[in-house]
């Protein structure tokens, strides 16, 4: 009995009834509903001051097939929504502002894996403690 479940299961494995694959949400594009715009692939830094907020936007632009990264503090929900959506999540202080260290830290390794940034998209309060040489790089 076990040598027939073996060659039916080897049967289907090779007719590819077994042979799935399971995409990554960064990988799976998303079908656009009626009146949405494709974002190709941009690049979009998502930093607003409250996580529904950054929720909505992340989820929005993630939807027409942006490549997203987001600021939120870590004591929201940001890690289940970077893995939900596929986006680059990036916990700042509780304050809610980045310091001129982690503001290096995020573009350093967005220009790294991304090899640069398209947009920024949000209120900005995330980013108040920039300078005006930082904002500008």
């Amino acid at each position: 009995m076990a040598d027939n479940y073996l060659e039916k299961q080897m049967a289907d494995f090779r007719a590819g009834k077994l042979n799935t694959r399971r995409s990554s949400p960064m990988s799976r594009p998303q079908p656009l509903k009626p009146g949405q715009i494709d974002m190709g692939r941009r690049r979009i830094l998502v930093a607003c001051s409250g996580y529904d907020d950054t929720e909505t936007m992340v989820r929005l632009l993630r939807s027409t097939g942006a490549r997203v990264a987001f600021i939120a503090t870590p004591d929201s929900d940001g890690t289940a929504l970077a893995q939900t959506t596929g986006a680059r999540f990036y916990p700042v202080r509780h304050s809610g502002c980045l310091t001129d260290q982690q503001a290096d830290a995020v573009l350093a390794d967005l220009l790294h894996n991304w090899h640069g940034l398209d947009m920024v998209a949000g209120n900005l309060s995330p980013l108040c403690n920039l300078n005006k040489d930082q904002s500008t790089r």
